[in-house]
Protein backbone atom coordinates (compact mmCIF):
# COMPACT_ATOMS: atom_id res chain seq x y z
CA UNK A 1 0.00 0.00 0.00
CA UNK A 2 1.43 3.35 -1.08
CA UNK A 3 0.91 5.84 1.71
CA UNK A 4 3.28 8.48 3.07
CA UNK A 5 2.37 7.59 6.65
CA UNK A 6 3.50 3.99 6.17
CA UNK A 7 6.61 5.17 4.35
CA UNK A 8 7.37 7.48 7.28
CA UNK A 9 7.12 4.58 9.75
CA UNK A 10 9.44 2.48 7.58
CA UNK A 11 11.96 5.34 7.44
CA UNK A 12 11.79 5.87 11.21
CA UNK A 13 12.35 2.14 11.75
CA UNK A 14 15.37 2.14 9.46
CA UNK A 15 16.80 5.21 11.21
CA UNK A 16 16.34 3.58 14.62
CA UNK A 17 18.01 0.34 13.45
CA UNK A 18 20.90 2.33 11.92
CA UNK A 19 21.39 4.22 15.20
CA UNK A 20 21.29 0.95 17.15
CA UNK A 21 23.76 -0.70 14.77
CA UNK A 22 26.17 2.24 14.98
CA UNK A 23 25.99 2.29 18.80
CA UNK A 24 26.58 -1.46 19.16
CA UNK A 25 29.33 -1.42 16.54
CA UNK A 26 31.08 1.28 18.54
CA UNK A 27 30.76 -0.79 21.73
CA UNK A 28 32.05 -3.90 19.91
CA UNK A 29 35.02 -1.93 18.54
CA UNK A 30 35.77 -0.57 21.99
CA UNK A 31 35.62 -4.11 23.37
CA UNK A 32 38.07 -5.20 20.64
CA UNK A 33 40.40 -2.29 21.46
CA UNK A 34 40.33 -3.21 25.15
CA UNK A 35 41.16 -6.80 24.31
CA UNK A 36 44.07 -5.74 22.10
CA UNK A 37 45.43 -3.50 24.87
CA UNK A 38 45.13 -6.34 27.38
CA UNK A 39 47.07 -8.66 25.09
CA UNK A 40 49.70 -5.98 24.66
CA UNK A 41 49.86 -5.60 28.45
CA UNK A 42 50.28 -9.37 28.91
CA UNK A 43 53.15 -9.42 26.42
CA UNK A 44 54.80 -6.41 28.03
CA UNK A 45 54.34 -7.96 31.46
CA UNK A 46 56.12 -11.13 30.36
CA UNK A 47 58.86 -9.18 28.62
CA UNK A 48 59.41 -6.98 31.67
CA UNK A 49 59.59 -9.94 34.03
CA UNK A 50 61.97 -11.72 31.66
CA UNK A 51 64.16 -8.65 31.43
CA UNK A 52 64.36 -8.58 35.22
CA UNK A 53 65.27 -12.26 35.27
CA UNK A 54 67.90 -11.77 32.57
CA UNK A 55 69.40 -8.94 34.54
CA UNK A 56 69.47 -11.11 37.67
CA UNK A 57 71.03 -13.96 35.69
CA UNK A 58 73.64 -11.66 34.23
CA UNK A 59 74.46 -10.44 37.73
CA UNK A 60 74.71 -14.01 39.02
CA UNK A 61 76.93 -14.90 36.10
CA UNK A 62 79.13 -11.92 36.86
CA UNK A 63 79.41 -12.93 40.51
CA UNK A 64 80.13 -16.55 39.64
CA UNK A 65 82.76 -15.57 37.09
CA UNK A 66 84.23 -13.28 39.70
CA UNK A 67 84.34 -16.15 42.19
CA UNK A 68 85.90 -18.44 39.58
CA UNK A 69 88.53 -15.81 38.86
CA UNK A 70 89.15 -15.51 42.59
CA UNK A 71 89.63 -19.30 42.79
CA UNK A 72 92.17 -19.12 39.97
CA UNK A 73 94.00 -16.33 41.77
CA UNK A 74 94.00 -18.35 45.00
CA UNK A 75 95.42 -21.35 43.12
CA UNK A 76 98.15 -19.22 41.59
CA UNK A 77 98.95 -17.70 44.97
CA UNK A 78 99.14 -21.14 46.58
CA UNK A 79 101.42 -22.32 43.77
CA UNK A 80 103.75 -19.36 44.33
CA UNK A 81 103.79 -19.99 48.07
CA UNK A 82 104.55 -23.67 47.57
CA UNK A 83 107.31 -22.83 45.11
CA UNK A 84 108.73 -20.21 47.40
CA UNK A 85 108.76 -22.64 50.34
CA UNK A 86 110.31 -25.35 48.22
CA UNK A 87 113.01 -23.06 46.86
CA UNK A 88 113.69 -21.59 50.28
CA UNK A 89 114.09 -25.07 51.80
CA UNK A 90 116.46 -26.16 49.08
CA UNK A 91 118.43 -22.89 48.74
CA UNK A 92 122.03 -23.80 49.57
CA UNK A 93 122.51 -20.38 50.97
CA UNK A 94 119.30 -20.09 52.78
CA UNK A 95 118.24 -20.47 56.35
CA UNK A 96 117.38 -24.16 56.02
CA UNK A 97 120.83 -24.99 54.52
CA UNK A 98 122.62 -23.16 57.33
CA UNK A 99 120.57 -25.06 59.92
CA UNK A 100 121.44 -28.39 58.34
CA UNK A 101 125.13 -27.43 58.02
CA UNK A 102 125.35 -26.46 61.64
CA UNK A 103 123.91 -29.82 62.60
CA UNK A 104 126.20 -31.74 60.27
CA UNK A 105 123.40 -32.94 58.00
CA UNK A 106 124.06 -30.76 54.98
CA UNK A 107 125.17 -33.46 52.58
CA UNK A 108 124.05 -36.48 54.49
CA UNK A 109 121.43 -39.01 53.40
CA UNK A 110 119.01 -37.42 55.78
CA UNK A 111 119.48 -34.13 54.01
CA UNK A 112 118.74 -35.70 50.61
CA UNK A 113 115.67 -37.39 51.99
CA UNK A 114 114.51 -34.06 53.36
CA UNK A 115 114.99 -32.46 49.99
CA UNK A 116 112.91 -35.20 48.39
CA UNK A 117 110.23 -34.70 51.03
CA UNK A 118 110.15 -31.00 50.39
CA UNK A 119 109.71 -31.65 46.69
CA UNK A 120 106.84 -34.03 47.41
CA UNK A 121 105.32 -31.45 49.74
CA UNK A 122 105.63 -28.90 46.97
CA UNK A 123 103.94 -31.21 44.48
CA UNK A 124 101.19 -32.05 46.95
CA UNK A 125 100.54 -28.41 47.60
CA UNK A 126 100.33 -27.79 43.85
CA UNK A 127 97.91 -30.69 43.45
CA UNK A 128 95.83 -29.56 46.40
CA UNK A 129 95.66 -25.99 45.13
CA UNK A 130 94.67 -27.23 41.69
CA UNK A 131 91.98 -29.52 43.14
CA UNK A 132 90.56 -26.77 45.31
CA UNK A 133 90.36 -24.53 42.27
CA UNK A 134 88.80 -27.23 40.11
CA UNK A 135 86.25 -28.09 42.79
CA UNK A 136 85.42 -24.40 43.15
CA UNK A 137 85.07 -23.96 39.39
CA UNK A 138 82.93 -27.09 39.18
CA UNK A 139 80.71 -25.74 41.93
CA UNK A 140 80.54 -22.36 40.22
CA UNK A 141 79.64 -24.00 36.93
CA UNK A 142 76.94 -25.95 38.71
CA UNK A 143 75.70 -22.76 40.26
CA UNK A 144 75.69 -21.15 36.82
CA UNK A 145 73.69 -24.02 35.33
CA UNK A 146 71.33 -23.86 38.26
CA UNK A 147 70.91 -20.12 37.77
CA UNK A 148 70.19 -20.64 34.10
CA UNK A 149 67.69 -23.38 34.89
CA UNK A 150 66.04 -21.25 37.53
CA UNK A 151 65.99 -18.34 35.12
CA UNK A 152 64.45 -20.51 32.43
CA UNK A 153 61.94 -21.87 34.92
CA UNK A 154 61.04 -18.35 35.97
CA UNK A 155 60.70 -17.35 32.32
CA UNK A 156 58.51 -20.35 31.75
CA UNK A 157 56.40 -19.25 34.70
CA UNK A 158 56.20 -15.79 33.18
CA UNK A 159 55.04 -17.34 29.91
CA UNK A 160 52.46 -19.34 31.82
CA UNK A 161 51.31 -16.21 33.63
CA UNK A 162 51.02 -14.40 30.30
CA UNK A 163 49.05 -17.29 28.85
CA UNK A 164 46.71 -17.26 31.84
CA UNK A 165 46.20 -13.52 31.43
CA UNK A 166 45.51 -13.96 27.71
CA UNK A 167 43.02 -16.73 28.44
CA UNK A 168 41.30 -14.54 31.03
CA UNK A 169 41.24 -11.58 28.67
CA UNK A 170 40.00 -13.75 25.80
CA UNK A 171 37.22 -15.15 27.99
CA UNK A 172 36.15 -11.66 29.00
CA UNK A 173 36.45 -10.44 25.41
CA UNK A 174 34.32 -13.18 23.88
CA UNK A 175 31.83 -12.96 26.73
CA UNK A 176 31.52 -9.22 26.20
CA UNK A 177 31.27 -9.61 22.44
CA UNK A 178 28.61 -12.29 22.82
CA UNK A 179 26.59 -10.10 25.20
CA UNK A 180 26.89 -7.12 22.86
CA UNK A 181 25.94 -9.17 19.81
CA UNK A 182 22.95 -10.73 21.53
CA UNK A 183 22.00 -7.34 22.93
CA UNK A 184 22.12 -5.85 19.45
CA UNK A 185 20.02 -8.68 18.02
CA UNK A 186 17.44 -8.43 20.80
CA UNK A 187 17.29 -4.63 20.64
CA UNK A 188 16.92 -4.60 16.86
CA UNK A 189 14.27 -7.32 17.12
CA UNK A 190 12.44 -5.14 19.64
CA UNK A 191 12.65 -2.23 17.22
CA UNK A 192 11.29 -4.40 14.42
CA UNK A 193 8.41 -5.56 16.61
CA UNK A 194 7.62 -2.02 17.76
CA UNK A 195 7.61 -0.55 14.27
CA UNK A 196 5.79 -3.58 12.87
CA UNK A 197 3.00 -2.98 15.39
CA UNK A 198 2.96 0.71 14.51
CA UNK A 199 2.88 -0.16 10.83
CA UNK A 200 0.04 -2.65 11.28
CA UNK A 201 -1.96 -0.19 13.38
CA UNK A 202 -1.49 2.59 10.84
CA UNK A 203 -2.23 0.18 8.00
CA UNK A 204 -5.51 -0.78 9.71
CA UNK A 205 -6.41 2.89 10.21
CA UNK A 206 -5.74 3.64 6.55
CA UNK A 207 -7.84 0.64 5.51
CA UNK A 208 -10.72 1.90 7.66
CA UNK A 209 -10.36 5.39 6.19
CA UNK A 210 -10.45 4.03 2.67
CA UNK A 211 -13.40 1.80 3.45
CA UNK A 212 -15.22 4.81 4.92
CA UNK A 213 -14.34 6.91 1.87
CA UNK A 214 -15.59 4.16 -0.43
CA UNK A 215 -18.81 3.84 1.58
CA UNK A 216 -19.33 7.62 1.37
CA UNK A 217 -18.60 7.54 -2.37
CA UNK A 218 -21.07 4.75 -2.93
CA UNK A 219 -23.64 6.52 -0.77
CA UNK A 220 -23.18 9.79 -2.67
CA UNK A 221 -23.37 7.94 -5.95
CA UNK A 222 -26.57 6.25 -4.81
CA UNK A 223 -28.05 9.52 -3.59
CA UNK A 224 -27.11 11.29 -6.85
CA UNK A 225 -28.83 8.50 -8.76
CA UNK A 226 -31.85 8.76 -6.46
CA UNK A 227 -31.98 12.53 -6.91
CA UNK A 228 -31.96 12.07 -10.67
CA UNK A 229 -34.82 9.59 -10.40
CA UNK A 230 -36.70 11.94 -8.07
CA UNK A 231 -36.13 14.80 -10.47
CA UNK A 232 -37.54 12.76 -13.35
CA UNK A 233 -40.47 11.73 -11.14
CA UNK A 234 -41.07 15.34 -10.08
CA UNK A 235 -40.96 16.51 -13.65
CA UNK A 236 -43.44 13.81 -14.62
CA UNK A 237 -45.66 14.79 -11.73
CA UNK A 238 -45.50 18.47 -12.72
CA UNK A 239 -46.35 17.53 -16.28
CA UNK A 240 -49.32 15.45 -15.23
CA UNK A 241 -50.44 18.09 -12.76
CA UNK A 242 -50.25 20.83 -15.37
CA UNK A 243 -52.26 18.72 -17.81
CA UNK A 244 -54.87 18.02 -15.15
CA UNK A 245 -55.16 21.71 -14.31
CA UNK A 246 -55.34 22.62 -17.94
CA UNK A 247 -58.15 20.16 -18.50
CA UNK A 248 -59.95 21.45 -15.41
CA UNK A 249 -59.67 25.04 -16.60
CA UNK A 250 -60.87 24.05 -20.07
CA UNK A 251 -63.95 22.34 -18.69
CA UNK A 252 -64.78 25.33 -16.49
CA UNK A 253 -65.00 27.73 -19.42
CA UNK A 254 -68.61 28.38 -20.48
CA UNK A 255 -68.62 26.74 -23.91
CA UNK A 256 -65.78 28.88 -25.20
CA UNK A 257 -63.91 25.84 -26.45
CA UNK A 258 -60.66 27.37 -25.22
CA UNK A 259 -57.96 25.28 -23.55
CA UNK A 260 -57.53 27.95 -20.86
CA UNK A 261 -54.92 30.56 -20.21
CA UNK A 262 -51.95 28.10 -20.26
CA UNK A 263 -51.10 25.03 -22.27
CA UNK A 264 -48.49 22.27 -21.90
CA UNK A 265 -45.69 22.11 -24.52
CA UNK A 266 -42.13 20.81 -24.90
CA UNK A 267 -39.15 23.15 -25.34
CA UNK A 268 -36.12 22.58 -27.54
CA UNK A 269 -34.51 20.50 -24.80
CA UNK A 270 -37.43 18.08 -24.64
CA UNK A 271 -38.56 19.39 -21.23
CA UNK A 272 -42.25 19.98 -20.48
CA UNK A 273 -43.13 23.66 -19.91
CA UNK A 274 -46.30 25.68 -19.45
CA UNK A 275 -46.70 28.46 -22.00
CA UNK A 276 -49.50 31.02 -22.55
CA UNK A 277 -52.09 30.20 -25.18
CA UNK A 278 -52.89 32.41 -28.15
CA UNK A 279 -56.57 32.84 -27.17
CA UNK A 280 -57.99 36.33 -27.17
CA UNK A 281 -60.86 35.47 -24.88
CA UNK A 282 -59.84 36.89 -21.53
CA UNK A 283 -63.16 36.13 -19.90
CA UNK A 284 -62.15 32.53 -19.60
CA UNK A 285 -59.27 33.36 -17.24
CA UNK A 286 -61.29 34.61 -14.33
CA UNK A 287 -60.89 31.58 -12.00
CA UNK A 288 -59.43 33.03 -8.84
CA UNK A 289 -58.10 31.08 -5.88
CA UNK A 290 -57.24 32.45 -2.46
CA UNK A 291 -55.45 31.21 0.64
CA UNK A 292 -57.78 29.18 2.81
CA UNK A 293 -55.26 28.34 5.57
CA UNK A 294 -52.06 29.70 7.07
CA UNK A 295 -48.67 27.98 6.84
CA UNK A 296 -45.63 28.02 9.07
CA UNK A 297 -42.77 28.70 6.64
CA UNK A 298 -40.63 26.25 8.62
CA UNK A 299 -42.69 23.46 7.06
CA UNK A 300 -40.99 24.15 3.74
CA UNK A 301 -37.72 22.45 2.74
CA UNK A 302 -35.25 25.32 2.39
CA UNK A 303 -34.77 29.00 3.13
CA UNK A 304 -35.21 29.69 -0.60
CA UNK A 305 -38.58 27.89 -0.52
CA UNK A 306 -39.66 29.85 2.57
CA UNK A 307 -38.66 33.16 0.93
CA UNK A 308 -40.61 32.21 -2.19
CA UNK A 309 -43.71 31.38 -0.15
CA UNK A 310 -43.54 34.66 1.77
CA UNK A 311 -43.57 36.48 -1.61
CA UNK A 312 -46.84 34.89 -2.77
CA UNK A 313 -50.03 36.95 -2.83
CA UNK A 314 -53.25 36.10 -1.02
CA UNK A 315 -55.15 35.51 -4.29
CA UNK A 316 -54.12 34.31 -7.71
CA UNK A 317 -55.55 33.26 -11.01
CA UNK A 318 -55.27 29.53 -10.80
CA UNK A 319 -53.14 29.19 -13.93
CA UNK A 320 -50.87 32.00 -12.76
CA UNK A 321 -50.21 30.23 -9.45
CA UNK A 322 -49.54 26.99 -11.25
CA UNK A 323 -47.10 28.78 -13.56
CA UNK A 324 -45.32 30.38 -10.57
CA UNK A 325 -45.01 27.06 -8.79
CA UNK A 326 -43.77 25.29 -11.87
CA UNK A 327 -41.19 27.96 -12.63
CA UNK A 328 -39.96 27.87 -9.02
CA UNK A 329 -39.68 24.11 -9.23
CA UNK A 330 -37.73 24.36 -12.48
CA UNK A 331 -35.34 26.80 -10.80
CA UNK A 332 -34.87 24.37 -7.89
CA UNK A 333 -36.34 26.95 -5.52
CA UNK A 334 -38.94 24.45 -4.27
CA UNK A 335 -39.38 20.70 -4.49
CA UNK A 336 -42.44 18.51 -5.05
CA UNK A 337 -43.29 18.39 -1.32
CA UNK A 338 -43.14 22.18 -1.16
CA UNK A 339 -45.56 22.35 -4.15
CA UNK A 340 -48.02 20.00 -2.48
CA UNK A 341 -47.84 21.96 0.76
CA UNK A 342 -48.44 25.33 -0.96
CA UNK A 343 -51.35 23.93 -3.06
CA UNK A 344 -53.05 22.85 0.18
CA UNK A 345 -52.84 26.42 1.41
CA UNK A 346 -54.78 27.51 -1.69
CA UNK A 347 -57.15 24.54 -1.38
CA UNK A 348 -55.75 22.82 -4.47
CA UNK A 349 -54.98 19.16 -4.04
Amino acid sequence: MDDERLAKIEQEKQNAINNSTNTYNQLINENQDLYNKQLEYANKYEQTQNDILNQQLAENQRLIEQQKEEARKNKAAEERKALNDYEAYNNPYGYQAEARASSGLLNSGISETAKLGSFNTYQNRLATANKVMQDAITQYDNDMNKARLENNAAMAQNALNRLQLELEYATNYYSGRKDLTLGQMNYNQGLNDTYFNRYQTEYGNIQKEREAEEAIRQYNEKMAYQRERDKVADQQWAKEYALAQQKANASSINGSGSNGEFELNENNGGETVITPTNTTNTSTNTTTISKVMSLNPAALSTEKARTFFKGLKTSYNQNTLVQLLYNAYQNATINDNDIKTILKVYNLK
